[in-house]
């Protein structure tokens, strides 16, 4: 089990992470919801153990040292993390990924072997932007699990590969159905979604862990604030209220005045003052 309580990280000039809190258990894809990338990759990076938060803990189990949480823990597709480099083929994807692999030189798998072992033989030469959202998924889910000790997943935005929400959400369900903890951290809810959600930024215990598609009554007290009702990404956001329509002032539809409107002609006199005057 992947626990989540108060998660926070500080960011410059506003928190990269507000508050947040989840619970995942095995054999269930949760959905992590947020507005912006840069909370999105931030829940992503301290569930994964690859960043310290600066408020709140999260734990793998009872365990909430972060070596362990590494360990067991992989983050997936990353942008800007560990997504693959557009210059790379698949097959130095592949290379570089198992020679970080925490075990002997020669323990580790020769890169095409491991390709071809886990089905991914036909795509050694094709470069990132060639794969198809669940071919790529699959392949850096695969290489996580190269490690033997991963026990969890994280994938930080796959909702970004491709306009169809069920491509990515059959392949993340296939994983989690081999009783891994599976969280994708996306930017909405995809509307056939009856699973397990969490809202980022709402705190509390178990936030947003309902199954029946939306947050519970603490995520959307977390996420609501004195001007109206919460807002979950995917969702109708609720709308304004309605524009009051301006009063006319009291003389604007008064008849106009015929004095102020009026032209006065003034006939100015051409007598020569001097004639006057003979």
């Amino acid at each position: 089990m992947l626990t989540a309580r108060n998660l926070s990280v500080a960011g410059r000039h506003r928190p990269l992470l507000p508050p947040t809190s989840l619970t995942a258990e095995e054999g269930i894809l949760h959905l992590a919801v947020g507005r912006t990338i840069e909370e999105r990759t931030a829940l992503a990076l301290t569930l994964s153990g690859r960043m310290r938060p600066d408020g709140g803990t999260v734990m793998w189990g009872h365990d909430d040292a972060i070596g362990k949480l590494r360990a067991r823990v992989g983050l997936v597709d990353s942008p800007g993390v560990n997504e693959p480099e557009r210059h790379q083929r698949m097959r130095d994807v592949i290379a570089e990924d198992l020679s970080l692999l925490p075990k002997p030189i020669r323990q580790r798998p020769a890169a095409r072997a491991w390709a071809i072992e886990h089905g991914h033989g036909d795509i050694l030469d094709r470069w990132a932007e060639q794969l198809d959202a669940a071919s790529r998924l699959r392949l850096l889910a695969d290489l996580a699990l190269a490690d033997d000790r991963m026990a969890a997943l994280v994938f930080d935005g796959p909702d970004r590969l491709t306009f169809d929400d069920a491509v990515w959400l059959d392949v993340l369900t296939d994983y989690a159905a081999r009783g891994l903890v599976v969280v994708a951290v996306v930017t909405a809810v995809p509307p056939a979604w009856d699973g397990p959600i969490t809202v980022i930024g709402a705190a509390g215990d178990a936030a947003g862990t309902e199954s029946d598609g939306e947050p519970d009554g603490d995520a959307n007290a977390a996420t609501e604030d004195a001007d109206g009702p919460a807002f979950i990404p995917g969702f109708a956001e609720p709308d304004d209220e309605p524009a009051t329509e301006l009063e006319p002032s009291p003389d604007e539809h008064a008849p106009e005045s015929t004095a102020e409107h009026r032209t006065t002609t003034t006939h100015e006199s051409t007598a020569d003052p001097a004639k006057d005057a003979r």
